[in-house]
């Protein structure tokens, strides 16, 4: 069709010709050719007879079975399936772009080369399967996926032997999956360049080459590792783009491990090997090692991260070998760099492997360690003195408390440490999605003191509302916690008087109604929630009674809530002894 630079379209509703006796040798070559329709098509052809579209429209779903193939430039809207068969090699030119899903079915026993001369485009899901003969996806070219790679493999597949690769490029979540039996699959060089979504492998998969992170995530598992094999690289990798989950390095060569998590790129790296067999299985986790692991430090480590945990395990060989940990970006909050640590748990603590070299500023960097391991575990970093901090705030409570007596909710928080803190600010709202914001209280900038705060929300609504803490740093960088949930019912207030107030802290008096004494009780609390004794006495005097309470133990000055309890409800009211 159209060999002598002609053009010809395949009107809307009309079958492609047939032959009665087959097309058995030579080209069905369809060149600057638009099927108009989207009429399915189906063709076998036989003998040594090649299939080949060449700068052509198909926008039926289209089923080749040839036994040669050789497709170049065109553009599949429909579903294409392709089946080769002959016994002889063929190197496809490539350039194609294909909008719907694709099956390659390799059932030859001889060579099938695709995108040897230009890279495929493929904006939807593709199959590659595999029987017989040799097959080579992307030979010479970086041809880009937007949907799943899927395969179905007898014996060993390369993504690129020669000079191309695999490209994934899509917008959603894309994934690499095993449709079959698969033996194994390796790509030979392998580029992350997702916009947006995140890549996941249900199958493993290994790059000899290089793997190059430029944006996007990849999640691994235990069972669907991802495998850089001897001699192999890793180079890109950033906040934007990681793996998520197990990688795993054979061979003698110095690897940086592309891991992170919780959108922070968080390497960690090894000193060569001794041997290219050998193995090492690396994984990150954005948790606290004092809890997931442990707490305990040998002598001489102040403090370790509460944040961010490595684990390496040593699948094959015997060596001794230096870490390396890296920080930047997103990374934890570092606030001085030369008396860090790196911290290896082993024998029921925290060992420091010292420090031979950082490099770096507090914002990215790296520090080795002075001391090889052949034990592996458990890593993270650690510091001789309190310079590690996990988050600009780290709260330890936030509560927000209605007082239904004096019409206000309470608003508590405190804080263990802070950094470059600037404000808080507390919002109030009924629907979880329109907030109005109650008050913006000044932070302590940078501190490792414990510190509390109250403020009151004067105005509360009725019924449920929901209350929300952020903190905001200089930068402008804000962090939000935890909502509380407040339920105001304002037919529960109840006539009471608390006095004098403010306090010396030796005794108090409340003043209620006669008729609530009976099941009266008084509960006298601090900011923290500890409980201070008390002996009350009450003295009826009419329509009001008179409870006088003596503390145990004069209170010490601060602030302090006085819970008094009738008939089931509690009335708290906040005093404060000078």
């Amino acid at each position: 069709f159209c060999g002598n630079g002609g053009s010809a379209t395949l009107a809307s509703g009309q079958p492609l010709i047939s032959w009665s006796g087959g097309f058995v040798s030579g080209d069905l070559r369809m060149r600057n050719f638009t099927q108009a329709g989207t009429e399915a098509v189906s063709l076998t052809l036989t003998g040594s007879s090649r299939f080949y579209p060449q700068t052509s429209t198909f926008n039926g779903n289209w089923t080749v079975v040839a036994p040669r193939y050789y497709n170049r430039q065109s553009t599949f809207n429909g579903t294409a399936s392709f089946t080769k068969n002959g016994s002889y090699n063929d190197d496809s030119y490539g350039g194609n772009t294909f909008n719907d899903d694709v099956t390659y079915n390799m059932s030859s026993s001889a060579r099938w080369r695709l995108a040897r001369n230009a890279a495929n485009d493929y904006n939807a899901d593709v199959s590659f399967i595999k029987t017989s003969g040799t097959f080579e996806p992307a030979r010479d070219r970086f041809s880009t996926f937007a949907g799943n790679i899927n395969v179905d493999l007898n014996s060993l597949v390369t993504f690129g032997t020669g000079n191309g690769g695999v490209e994934w490029d899509g917008t959603g979540a894309q994934s690499f999956n095993d449709i079959g039996a698969t033996n194994q699959t390796r790509f030979r060089r392998m580029t992350m360049n997702k916009a947006s979504g995140e890549v996941t492998l249900n199958e493993p998969l290994e790059i000899s080459t290089t793997a190059t992170f430029t944006s996007g995530i990849m999640n691994t598992s235990e069972t669907n590792l991802l495998y850089f094999n001897d001699n192999s690289t890793v180079s890109g990798a950033s906040d934007a783009s990681y793996v998520v989950g197990p990688v795993e390095k054979i061979g003698n060569n110095v690897f940086i491990f592309p891991l992170g998590g919780n959108g922070r790129y968080a390497p960690i790296e090894i000193s060569a090997p001794s041997g290219n067999s050998d193995r090492y299985k690396a994984n990150y986790w954005f948790v606290d090692p004092r809890d997931s692991i442990s707490s305990v430090m040998e002598a001489g480590i102040d403090n370790i991260s509460q944040q961010e945990l490595w684990d390496i395990e040593q699948v094959n060989g015997t060596n001794n070998l230096t870490i390396t940990m890296h920080w930047g970006g997103n990374s934890q909050v570092i606030t001085e760099i030369d008396s860090l640590l790196v911290c290896h748990y082993e024998s029921g603590e925290w060992k420091s492997l010292g420090n031979a070299s950082v490099t770096g500023t507090t914002a990215s960097g790296s520090i080795t360690a002075s001391v090889t391991t052949s034990s592996f575990s458990p890593f993270t970093l650690g510091s001789t003195n309190s310079i590690l901090n996990p988050l600009p705030v780290e709260l330890v409570s936030f509560e927000a408390k209605p007082n239904t007596d004096e019409n206000i909710v309470d608003l508590f928080w405190i804080t263990a440490s802070e950094l470059n803190n600037d404000y808080f600010t507390v919002e109030r709202t009924r629907n979880l999605e329109e907030y109005v914001e109650i008050v913006r209280t000044p932070g302590q900038g940078t501190t490792n003191e414990r510190t509390e705060y109250h403020e009151i929300d004067y105005d509360p609504v009725s019924g449920v509302s929901y209350y929300r803490l952020s903190q905001t740093d200089y930068d402008g960088t804000t962090e939000y916690f935890d909502i509380e949930t407040v339920e105001f019912d304002e037919s529960k207030a109840f006539d009471i008087e608390v006095y004098p107030n403010p306090n010396a802290g030796e005794s108090l008096y409340i003043k209620v109604p006669s008729d609530a004494t009976e099941d009266l009780n008084v509960l006298i609390n601090d900011f923290i929630g500890k409980e201070y004794l008390t002996h009350f006495s009450v003295y009826n005097q009419g329509e009001y009674a008179t409870v006088v309470i003596d503390m145990n133990r004069k209170l010490p000055p601060g602030s302090y809530f006085v819970n008094i309890e009738v008939g089931g409800t509690i009335h708290t009211h906040k005093i404060i002894v000078q």
